[in-house]
């Protein structure tokens, strides 16, 4: 596509530089066989792509290609070979009828030629940029009419009014604003900023009505740039997202696969249809495989296509033999089962690749999105520890009254809870040891008393003795 763009806008430099007075006699006569190698390259093209477009189903056969010779670029192409074929002859007459041929047959080839410039359309013959153009201004047709709308109104109204104020004012002896029409070519240079001069208005009045046109209608008509511009991006952006969801499909469904065959070869499946894939070849066929004593044991893995083209072949071949899953030795198995993990690994490392984003707007939002689900993990987290422990958090009350009190240790951010303020009704780690805690001080409250009583019992007993 590169060196034809080249071709196409060669030709175009030539046919402008030949409309130059100066250069116009000396450049034709020389590059009149540029235009002949360039007519033979366009009329070839057109007759291989005539005799190619039978590749496709709705252009088969002579019926087929005459359609296709009816499609708009097609009509295009003839008409550019017409065009450059009546300049040439043009040329060509010229020269053998007189000395002069350039100018004699001029008239006729500056209307022709203008018919060349037709020629940049091959630089884009399936009209990408068309559709794409077509396509973000029906998306934004809301948009664009309502500004349009908008502009047009303010437009005529301001014309309007700078005719009113403008009409009856004479300068140089003659009217600039001798009709409604005269004043809205003003309004329409004024807003397209181009300012030829011709019309300018000269009472105050007019004045300030045209400097609010100049405000207003170009901030309206301003806006559908803006529009197709942002529409531009947003459909780029959305090609750059389906390009990344095209290249996740595969990976996907690799993932699945493999993850499917690799539970499927879990000692936990008992399914012969798994092991079917797979075949032992004879260790004891020829020369050829008696020397090459590896392949004893070898298994190969056949895909589900391949099964039924070569089903016929494989039942009846002395080299293989279909296996079922009791058939197939426990080492096997195990190789087996290995090869299917290391699969299962490398299809997921490879989604996950496929998963990542290559823009930085991507990357910001999958950021935020990661760190938004890491501190509602963390909180999660948080509450199930607090929830364990006994803690809960700090009221606002409970906030200001510690600060009011001046306690330092009140004021931070958890509170015991007691067994009474429990809200999923467990019995937290806290609340056991508060129960523990009470048990040992009634198990010491009942040896002090026990201490007491033999104590006692101890100096009755001295006074008995001692009696």
């Amino acid at each position: 596509m590169v060196p034809k763009f080249f071709v196409v806008l060669s030709c175009l430099v030539i046919g402008v530089i030949c409309t130059i007075s100066e250069y116009e006699e000396k450049i034709t006569q020389k590059f009149i066989y540029v235009e002949i190698v360039l007519l033979i390259f366009f009329a070839s093209e057109y007759v291989i792509r005539v005799w190619s477009a039978g590749c496709r189903a709705k252009f088969k056969g002579l019926t087929g290609r005459i359609k296709f010779m009816k499609t708009p670029i097609s009509m295009i192409d003839v008409f550019v070979v017409l065009a450059s074929s009546v300049v040439i002859g043009f040329h060509i007459s010229g020269r053998i009828s007189s000395a002069n041929p350039v100018m004699a047959a001029s008239p006729a080839l500056r209307i022709i030629r203008f018919f060349q410039i037709l020629r940049m359309l091959h630089v884009d013959r399936k009209a990408h940029s068309w559709k794409l153009l077509l396509n973000v201004a029906y998306l934004h047709r809301i948009e664009l009419i309502t500004t349009m709308y908008m502009g047009f109104i303010v437009l005529i109204i301001t014309s309007y009014l700078v005719y009113l104020a403008e009409r009856d004012y004479i300068f140089d002896g003659s009217k600039q604003f001798e009709s409604y029409a005269d004043a809205l070519w003003f309004g329409i240079v004024t807003v397209a900023t181009i300012g030829y001069g011709d019309r300018v208005p000269h009472t105050w009045a007019g004045k300030i009505v045209t400097a609010c046109l100049s405000m207003i209608g170009i901030a309206f008509f301003s806006l559908p740039a803006g529009i197709l511009g942002s529409g531009f991006a947003l459909h780029v952006q959305q090609k750059e997202k389906q390009k990344l969801y095209h290249k996740q499909y595969p990976a996907a469904a690799q993932l699945i696969q493999t993850a499917w065959r690799m539970y499927a070869t879990s000692r936990t499946q008992h399914d012969n249809a798994t092991w079917r894939l797979y075949k032992l070849i004879d260790p004891h066929f020829g020369d050829r495989a008696t020397s090459r004593s590896y392949h004893s044991a070898m298994l190969e893995r056949r895909s589900a296509a391949q099964n039924c083209n070569d089903q016929s072949v494989s039942d009846h071949s002395p080299l293989t033999s279909r296996i079922e899953g009791e058939q197939l030795p426990e080492k096997f198995k195990q190789a087996i089962r290995v090869m299917r993990r290391m699969k299962f690994f490398v299809a997921r490392r490879k989604f996950q690749e496929a998963r990542k984003p290559n823009d930085m707007s991507e990357i910001v939002k999958q950021t935020a999105e990661d760190n938004q689900t890491l501190m509602i993990r963390l909180k999660d987290l948080q509450r199930k520890l607090d929830s364990t422990l006994g803690y809960v958090p700090a009221s606002r009350d409970n906030i200001l009254l510690s600060r009011s009190n001046n306690n330092s240790f009140a004021s931070q951010a958890r509170i015991k809870r007691s067994p009474s303020q429990s809200r999923t009704g467990q019995i937290t780690v806290l609340e056991h040891l508060q129960t523990f805690n009470e048990r040992l001080t009634v198990v010491e409250q009942q040896m002090n008393s026990m201490a007491t009583i033999l104590k006692r019992i101890d100096d009755r007993m001295s006074q008995f003795s001692g009696s």
